[in-house]
């Protein structure tokens, strides 16, 4: 009898701990799901905002060209007419309309610069490479940084919203050596490897820490930006640097993501 009730009690307690390892497990499951769940929320919110970002900077760049752009060009146009109907003997106040009109030239360039930032029309009609080739050349390499740009294995064409999401991340990239890296030579390379992207932006710069900047600095917005646009795409965004050290940007991304973007 002691046997058989040993073995009674040791069959209930063996019960009695699958029961718990199944509750234990069952609530670990509802846990995972409902993060989980979160998790696709905040993707879902991001993605929005993302998208947001990417339907006001066409909105901006039409306001732009169609507002300020056109008050531009008239200035330029009228002051020339106005000089040019000015009578002989009136050099000092050709001049100061010459000036004018140059001003406003000027201002109108700048002006097409920013619009082009903000819709690159190169991405729509020649390409991702081609685009990030333009803002190399203009932010880069007329700042004398000697670049080299390179793209593997993207013969094939990806989706528009990885195309643009991709486009941001390295524009940014850009953007952050020609302000603040005071580089003489970079490094940006696109490689796809079966179904995933790598990119890779370097830089011989005066570097810095990501730690520092990452936490709580607002200068770091660009950088922050870059992160969630690759967090979004499902992929992994690495900084390494250190004060007079240089700067690395590395991102690894799934292929088959889509965002929903739209490049109208």
């Amino acid at each position: 009898m002691k046997i058989n009730t040993t073995a009674e009690n040791y069959q209930r307690w063996n019960e009695t701990v699958e029961g718990l390892v199944e509750e234990h497990t069952n609530e670990l499951i509802t846990l995972y799901e409902h993060l989980e769940g979160k998790e696709a929320i905040c993707k879902q919110l991001l993605g929005a905002v993302l998208t947001a970002q990417e339907e006001e900077r066409t909105r901006l760049a039409r306001e732009l060209h169609d507002s300020i752009g056109q008050s531009l060009t008239a200035i330029i146009m009228n002051t020339g007419a106005v000089e040019n109907s000015l009578p002989p003997g009136s050099a000092f106040t050709k001049e100061k309309l010459a000036n004018v009109r140059g001003i406003a030239a000027q201002a109108l360039q700048d002006l097409r610069n920013l619009i082009y930032d903000l819709r690159p029309e190169a991405l729509g009609s020649l390409g991702l490479v081609p685009a990030l080739r333009s803002q190399v050349e203009k932010y880069l390499e007329s700042a004398g940084v000697e670049v080299q740009l390179k793209a593997v294995g993207l013969k094939d064409s990806m989706p528009a919203d990885m195309e643009i999401a991709i486009f941001r991340v390295v524009q940014e990239g850009i953007t952050n050596i020609a302000r603040h890296a005071e580089a003489t030579n970079a490094q940006i390379l696109l490689t796809r490897k079966a179904d995933r992207l790598i990119v890779r932006i370097e830089d011989n710069g005066g570097g810095f820490d990501p730690g520092q900047i990452m936490n709580g600095n607002m200068q770091a917005w660009g950088l922050r930006g870059m992160k969630e646009r690759i967090t979004l795409l499902g992929g992994e965004f690495y900084i390494g640097s250190k004060p007079g050290s240089g700067t690395l940007i590395l991102a690894e991304i799934p292929m088959e993501r889509n965002l929903g973007f739209s490049r109208e």
